[in-house]
């Protein structure tokens, strides 16, 4: 079964310990879930900055993904490496 959109994946977002407890008891006495409550204040304003700076975030991926390429590639080298010396060291 799919799930709806109030029960995707979630990421904790740390906010001033105030405003928290605000949330919480909103979120509490209106019977709703902190998702269900911030989303719709948020959602509008997050996306429009995101829009902003969406080239930055893909070209900061994109350095991610090299740069994991890149170690993966390195630690392989290495591995190799010491499995030669290690069969030198057995002859």
């Amino acid at each position: 079964m799919a799930k709806s959109r109030d029960e995707k994946a979630s990421h904790q977002v740390r906010v001033n310990a105030d405003l928290g407890e605000m949330i919480a008891w909103i979120a509490r006495v209106e019977e709703v879930s902190t998702s269900q409550l911030l989303d719709p204040m948020l959602r509008p304003q997050i996306l429009a900055r995101y829009e902003r700076v969406r080239p930055s975030v893909e070209k900061m991926k994109a350095a991610e993904a090299a740069l994991r390429k890149a170690e993966d590639e390195a630690r392989a080298a290495l591995r190799e490496s010491d499995e030669k010396v290690t069969k030198k060291k057995r002859s």
